[in-house]
């Protein structure tokens, strides 16, 4: 086989595999055009959901307070969510709250009391984890594998935009979960760290 020859082929390789490629990127957007995304929920859904706008409404529904960033990064408080009574894998007393900037989530804090740092650690085994120190609190950088990042935009019923979740700083503090996740790219992993690490007791 002569040299031009062999060269051709490969060039011809080459661009067949780089067609594939944009053939898949391209039949991914179509199926999420043609098939509407499911309703997007900035909190888990429950029957014990009770939504505050603010951290006192929140404390007042719970019966006290409960330890949040001092440093936002800006961002200010979109919605609450307080489960006084156990359900969906969140025990009593748990507390989800959205932080938006820019019109977008920027991110979300998930407060689970009685929750073991370990066991939550073991359900991102397929997730790139990293060791952080957290004040005097041992935690976990997580970075969630997402192939292609689902974002929907602002809607009447919710008016700003939202993405999958991409990384989760998780650690433990006085018997409390913390995990402080990161909106697609809209928070980096320094201003991530900010967040966490300005948590007050």
């Amino acid at each position: 086989m002569d040299q031009p020859t062999a060269s051709k082929r490969q060039i011809h390789l080459s661009w067949v595999v780089i067609a594939g490629i944009v053939a898949i990127a391209l039949l991914a957007k179509l199926v999420q055009w043609l098939i509407p995304s499911t309703p997007f929920s900035l909190l888990p859904l429950s029957d014990h959901l009770v939504q505050t706008a603010s951290l006192e409404e929140a404390e007042q529904k719970l019966g006290h307070a409960f330890p949040t960033p001092t440093n936002t990064i800006g961002a200010s408080i979109f919605v609450v969510g307080v489960y006084p009574n156990e359900g969906l894998g969140l025990p009593a007393g748990s507390v989800d709250v959205v932080y938006a900037k820019d019109g977008n989530r920027f991110v979300d804090l998930l407060i689970r009391p009685g929750f073991a740092l370990d066991a939550e650690r073991e359900k991102y085994r397929g997730s790139v984890v990293e060791d952080v120190q957290i004040g005097e609190s041992k935690g976990y950088f997580v970075r969630i594998h997402r192939p292609f990042l689902e974002c929907h935009k602002a809607t009447k019923d919710r008016p700003i935009a939202v993405c999958q979740l991409t990384r989760v700083i998780l650690f433990e503090r006085d018997g409390i979960l913390f995990s402080i996740a990161a909106d697609g790219t809209h928070a980096t992993d320094g201003e991530l760290l900010t967040i966490a690490r300005s948590i007050q007791r």
